[in-house]
């Protein structure tokens, strides 16, 4: 074979072709592959090889992110994070007030939180299989993989103020119960027994716990119709 002809039909540049090669039909036209989609690309959540393109990826598609920082973390666990982190933005919109994302260390008594209300943290060795076992236990009606988790501490980020603050004219800081924080205390209080049967007991130990625990519940497709038509009628 002498050549073969990159341009047009009636183009004559050739380019030299060893006689041995024995390859694809260079008679038909060169085609280019896809381009590759960018590290930030929304369309990569749950499919990046480095911790640092996931953390990129996280502070530019999750609304309210600026910060987030991973280390530690196996890249599959990051991976899952971020995709259920868009996945509830999908149907929730901003996610509460959340700023920061961040990675705490093993000894740390929680496996998961959000810290006043803006930065979600996330122990280090908090695997997919460990969630797994707890939710086969029955101790946390979620996902039985790491999504779990972040629809509980989603569902803190997204619950409506329970208090409003105001400063007295003696300087003194004072809280009041807002409109939501009285209906929840009256709910929680009324359906408490119910509340550690039908969704945890970890739900009935405190009325803001209730709340991301129906949240979660609700996700993971496991809520009861009491806790999906509470959940509608307070919009969370």
């Amino acid at each position: 074979k002498s050549g073969f002809s990159i341009c047009q039909t009636n183009c004559r540049c050739l380019i030299p072709v060893p006689a041995s090669y024995t390859g694809e039909n260079l008679d038909k036209p060169l085609l280019r592959g896809k381009k590759a989609l960018l590290a930030t690309d929304m369309k990569m959540a749950g499919k990046h090889e480095t911790v640092k393109d996931a953390q990129k990826w996280v502070e530019q598609n999750i609304a309210g992110v600026r910060k987030a920082n991973y280390r530690n973390m196996p890249i599959h666990l990051v991976n899952a994070i971020n995709k259920e982190l868009l996945s509830l933005q999908k149907k929730y919109g901003q996610l509460g007030g959340i700023e920061a994302i961040e990675v705490v260390p093993k000894s740390t008594n929680f496996l998961g939180r959000m810290k006043n209300g803006v930065v979600l943290q996330i122990r280090e060795d908090v695997t997919n299989a460990m969630f797994k076992r707890r939710v086969l236990s029955g101790i946390d009606p979620y996902k039985p993989h790491l999504g779990g988790l972040i629809d509980h501490e989603i569902g803190h980020a997204l619950t409506p103020a329970i208090f409003r603050f105001e400063k007295t004219s003696s300087g003194k800081w004072v809280s009041h119960k807002t409109a939501f924080g009285k209906r929840l205390d009256s709910f929680f209080r009324k359906h408490r027994t119910k509340i550690r049967k039908e969704i945890s007991e970890y739900a009935g130990t405190a009325r803001h716990e209730f709340v991301a625990e129906a949240f979660a519940m609700r996700e993971a497709k496991k809520a009861p119709q009491w806790v999906l038509n509470w959940l509608e009628s307070e919009g969370i």
